[in-house]
C-alpha cells in the first residue's frame, strides 16, 4: 500500500534547490514539461529522462530527487511495485503521475 509521506504545498515548487526528475516515453512531452518547470534563476534542478517505468527506480536511487513527475505511465498497473519501492526507500520523494484518457 502506497502512502503519501509529505504533502505537496502551494510553495513546494518554489523551494530553493528543488530537485525535479521528469520521466516520459514521449520526447515532445518531456521537453514541454521541462520548459514549464525551468526557472530563470536556476533555483530548480530539472532532469529530463526519456523512458518508462524501468527508469523510475534508477532515477530515484541515483539522483534522489524531491519530486518525480511521470508522464503517460498510467496505462497499466504493472508499475505499481516500482512506485511502492520508491515510496518505501525514498519517503521524502513525491511522485506525481500525469495521466490522460483518450476516450
Amino acid at each position: 500500500m502506497m502512502r503519501t509521506r509529505r504533502a505537496l504545498s502551494k510553495n513546494s515548487l518554489q523551494e530553493p534547490n528543488l530537485k525535479i526528475a521528469v520521466i516520459s516515453p514521449n520526447s515532445p512531452h518531456l521537453e514541454d514539461i521541462g520548459r514549464y518547470l525551468q526557472t530563470p534563476d536556476g533555483s530548480r534542478s530539472v532532469a529530463l529522462h526519456e523512458g518508462g517505468m524501468s527508469k523510475v527506480r534508477v532515477v530515484a536511487d541515483q539522483q534522489r530527487p524531491d519530486l518525480i513527475i511521470l508522464d503517460s505511465m498510467c496505462r497499466d498497473l504493472e508499475g505499481l511495485p516500482v512506485l511502492e519501492y520508491v515510496s518505501a526507500q525514498h519517503p521524502h520523494t513525491v511522485v506525481v503521475m500525469l495521466c490522460v484518457n483518450h476516450t
